[in-house]
């Protein structure tokens, strides 16, 4: 009898995209950047490294809830703004979390290019 494969066990079994360092490439037309509103700043340091190097790739800020002041949303949204960059927000609420997936999968898949997260 064959045993019916737990949701981990068919993560852990698809084929994964080629991890790649920041450092090593740059990003342009088509290419999308996740970036989260942490407090960290770290939380902005990508997109600074980015706009830096690469030029038209699109910005996907993610902003949390419940608010947390001292998240750097606004720092982001500015830097896209001053480096004239495309960029969208959504918002991911920690307390409830269903149905993130698939808004993030809807705005991800208007990209014909690459897709690199902030992680």
């Amino acid at each position: 009898m064959n045993r019916i494969l737990r949701i981990d066990e068919r993560l852990a079994a698809l084929t994964k995209p080629k991890m790649e360092s920041f450092e090593t490439v740059s990003l342009g037309r088509g290419d999308i950047l996740v970036v989260c509103a942490g407090f960290e700043e770290r939380a902005v340091g990508v997109l600074r490294q980015a706009v830096q190097t690469g030029t038209g790739f699109k910005v996907l800020i993610v902003d949390y809830l419940p608010p947390y002041p001292d998240n750097r949303i606004d720092e982001l949204m500015n830097l896209c703004r001053d480096s004239k960059l495309e960029w969208d927000r959504v918002t991911y609420d920690r307390q409830n979390p269903a149905g993130f997936g698939e808004i993030l999968v809807h705005r991800l898949l208007s990209s014909p290019h690459r897709i690199f997260l902030d992680i």
